[in-house]
């Protein structure tokens, strides 16, 4: 049976086809984040879709900011992204309709195993990051306008501290799963979607030390 998620993923591919031209190839394009694509959901469900529909449908893996680019230029009839406030402004500037939540993420903030900044264990990710910048410890950033990179801005915003960006390496961290878990060895603090951090303390590495941060 299919979760609830993807039932709704299905739905919104059968809204879509209610605006689609007759008369157009049977296909269409969804602009989706790189974390739904690594998931397997779409490789599951996509097939299910085309078998009932006869409707291919050509994702296209990007980060969030990406995404909603490829959109406004007309290339993707779909997106699936996880940036609340980015995508209330697309649809409030005119480039999307119909805008569903169908999941949601929470994020934690890992680091190294001695914690210099002493986060361990908070539910505050604000404070966390203020404790971050006052312990003047090393913040590696996604740097990708992806949805978790517009949540570390918000995050380094609301903390009003003005010294917080420079202490933030705008290096990007490589893709996949092993990059994102050779940043916890590096002794860097990162924000990541909790799923991955499980992932990460799953690897025969240091233990990922941190402290968490709200649903976002």
């Amino acid at each position: 049976m299919l979760s609830r998620s993807a039932r709704l993923i299905s739905a919104l591919l059968g809204a879509a086809l209610l605006a689609w031209n007759a008369d157009a190839a049977p296909a269409i394009v969804l602009a989706s984040t790189t974390s739904v694509e690594d998931s397997g959901l779409l490789g599951r469900i996509l097939p299910l879709f085309t078998n009932a529909t006869g409707i291919e449908v050509h994702v296209v893996a990007q980060g969030t900011g990406q995404a909603l680019e490829t959109a406004r230029r007309g290339d993707a009839d779909l997106v699936l992204v996880r940036d609340p406030e980015a995508e209330q402004k697309f649809i409030s500037e005119g480039y999307g309709i119909d805008r569903r939540q169908i999941a949601w993420n929470d994020f934690v903030i890992v680091g190294p195993e001695n914690d210099p900044a002493r986060i361990k264990g908070g539910h505050d990710a604000v404070a966390a990051f203020k404790a971050i910048a006052t312990a003047n410890a090393p913040f590696v950033s996604r740097g990708d306008n992806c949805g978790t990179d517009a949540l570390e801005l918000r995050l380094w915003k609301n903390t009003r501290v003005d010294k917080a960006r420079k202490l933030v390496s705008r290096h990007r961290r490589g893709h996949g799963p092993g990059a994102e878990c050779r940043v916890r060895d590096a002794g860097l603090y990162p924000l990541r979607p909790r799923h991955l951090a499980q992932f990460c303390q799953q690897r025969p590495a240091r233990n990922c030390g941190g402290g968490r941060s709200e649903a976002a």
